[in-house]
């Protein structure tokens, strides 16, 4: 729309210059209502395409879209638009352009005898068409890590991989549920184990519509085209999580700018790559220890900010990697993704302690927890791994231990309504969403509570049958949901 309009205003221009039988009373009243008109409408805001899910937490990287009006009930065999099966395991939360759902699998690759890890691995899907870069610094021929013996492997529910696995990027129709391509990105022996309710594909794709990018930690972030064609790889080398639990993060993308995460044992970073080509921009390190926090990047009053998430809050300007603002305070092993809204950034986290804090976006320098630059904070009921939920003014969170949802004003963080214990529930790892006034809350049994997202009043109970640890996905009149086996195409029939 706005290029269509950009063009009728060149389009006058040039009748006005030549045509001599303008009339005389457009010369200037005219002329100056059409710019002003077609200048009110290059500014006004893009508007968010009801297909469009663009990363793991949706189009306003909230958890939610306004224009949705997902169904309320459901079952495995009710109410299914449709229901493809997997390639392997996978807790990432898919991703929607237009006709096209994303989705990444890692599957063990039955046929494989080969333990040995070497270079030779991470360019086995190399051809003309991909560019292969890489931190020279990596060193991709150690043998794989050796801290976690069989008993602390069994006593920590750790599952180390003993075959290569295939790691893939698909792609369905949204409208059918019909496989559109699959692409196989890369074939490896992970080099650590994990928990054995992670998995080797746990980081959630993002696309800008013309690229897909598919982060797979160790193994690295991947480029592909809208037809699945691979353009570029780029690996950062191998992290060493705390325990061995695995890894997790997701990138996020602005403009020609991908920004992934690298909180580990081995010395953490932040790193910038050029979207295009993958060439790093920039690089910074980080006093973090594992963390599997996604970044979120907000443009506040000019200023392109990437808020990450840690014992330590900090803010990076886009363009350098250059420090903004620090604000400590947070839990250790940092993993809900912050949520911006009305210049603020909402930052919370809950292993061994609980802590939420509205931070303004006008911060500079430290900031601790006392200043006027924390709006409020609260010291209670804060989740350790669902992200929290921007919807409406107020801000939902969900401590999976008590099986507690709150609801926070955005303003003061005073409560809206009591704080509801949900015990229908069981564990939880996917994030709250909200639509079309309902919040939505999914445990790991693949339970769905629907609520009325004011009075948190209990709408209906919902249930899939299936492991399910990625987010809700809300885009029409459709709710995307993947388990453990399945991608499933929710809709009222």
């Amino acid at each position: 729309m706005r290029s269509i309009l950009a063009s009728l205003l060149v389009f006058l221009g040039f009748l006005r210059w030549h045509d001599t039988r303008w009339p005389r009373g457009w010369d200037f009243l005219g002329w100056m209502a059409i710019c002003g008109l077609v200048s009110i409408c290059l500014t006004m805001p893009v508007a968010r395409g009801e297909n469009e899910w663009p990363n793991w937490r949706g189009p306003y990287g909230n958890g939610t879209n306004p224009s949705a009006k997902p169904p309320i009930s459901w079952t495995a065999d009710s109410n299914v638009a449709w229901k493809v099966p997997l390639p392997g395991a996978g807790s990432s939360t898919p991703i929607v352009w237009n006709n096209q759902v994303i989705v990444l699998a890692a599957q063990e690759d039955s046929q494989d005898t080969s333990s040995v890890i070497d270079a030779e691995t991470l360019m086995v899907r190399s051809d003309s068409h991909m560019i292969l870069r890489f931190d020279k610094s990596a060193n991709f021929n150690a043998a794989p890590a050796e801290s976690a013996n069989d008993r602390y492997l069994a006593e920590q529910k750790l599952t180390r991989a003993k075959k290569r696995y295939r790691f893939s990027v698909l792609s369905f129709d949204l409208e059918s549920g019909n496989k559109l391509w699959e692409t196989e990105v890369i074939r490896q022996l992970p080099h650590e184990p994990c928990h054995a309710t992670n998995n080797f594909a746990s980081a959630s794709p993002v696309t800008d519509g013309k690229h897909i990018y598919a982060f797979f930690g160790s193994r690295g972030i991947f480029c592909l085209d809208m037809q699945g064609k691979l353009r570029w790889h780029y690996s950062q080398g191998r992290m060493q999580t705390l325990g061995s639990f695995g890894e997790g993060a997701s990138p996020a993308l602005f403009e020609d700018y991908l920004i992934f995460p690298w909180d580990h044992e081995g010395g953490s970073c932040l790193v910038a790559l050029n979207a295009k080509n993958g060439y790093v921009r920039w690089k910074v390190a980080r006093q973090e220890r594992t963390n599997w926090a996604t970044p979120i990047v907000v443009n506040h009053n000019g200023t392109k900010q990437i808020v990450v998430n840690g014992r330590t809050v900090r803010s990076y300007k886009l363009e350098t990697g250059e420090l903004i603002w620090s604000c400590p305070g947070q839990t250790e092993q940092a993993i809900p993704t912050p949520v911006v809204s009305q210049g603020r950034v909402f930052v919370t986290s809950g292993l061994r302690g609980w802590a939420c804090f509205a931070i303004s976006l006008d911060a500079v320098g430290p900031v601790p927890e006392n200043s006027e630059f924390v709006h409020w904070s609260l010291k209670k009921q804060t989740p350790y791994v669902p992200s929290p939920c921007c919807y409406e003014g107020c801000l939902y969170l969900f401590n999976e231990n008590s099986r507690t949802i709150s609801v926070v004003k955005e303003d003061d963080g005073e409560a809206n309504v009591p704080p509801k214990r949900l015990p229908e529930l069981g564990e939880v790892y996917a994030s709250p969403g909200a639509a079309n006034g309902m919040l939505f809350v999914t445990d790991r049994s693949g339970k769905t509570l629907v609520l009325d997202a004011k009075t948190l009043e209990l709408i209906s109970e919902n249930t899939l049958d299936e492991t399910v640890d990625a987010s809700l996905v809300f885009v029409g009149e459709r709710i995307l949901a993947r388990s453990s086996n399945h991608l499933f195409c929710l809709k009222s029939e």
